[in-house]
């Protein structure tokens, strides 16, 4: 495996924790107020919030394929590059600490 790769176990089990702590686990709103939704209610809603959905769908927006609505689509983009981003950074961190 090269030096830049992300191994796809790691990718699925951060995948899968961003989901779980930082999407699903939203504290519920203050009295009196109430969250907007967003694209991730939706997909919860119809079953696609899951790895392999998440992982398929965004290889068919690289391809142009995808026929999720274009917020859907512009939220799993973030999602697969903030579980990246946070990966390369754990990375570097460690490697900086060796």
């Amino acid at each position: 495996m090269g030096k830049n790769r992300i191994c796809p176990d790691v990718f699925d089990k951060r995948l899968e924790e961003w989901i779980k702590d930082k999407i699903i686990c939203t504290p519920s709103a203050p009295k009196g107020m109430r969250y907007k939704r967003t694209p991730y209610d939706s997909l919860r809603e119809n079953g696609n919030l899951n790895v392999p959905f998440i992982k398929s769908e965004f290889d068919k927006i690289g391809k142009h394929e995808s026929k999720l609505p274009r917020n859907q689509r512009d939220a799993i983009v973030l999602l697969v590059l903030k579980v990246v981003a946070d990966i390369n950074k754990e990375t570097k961190t460690k490697d900086n600490g060796q």
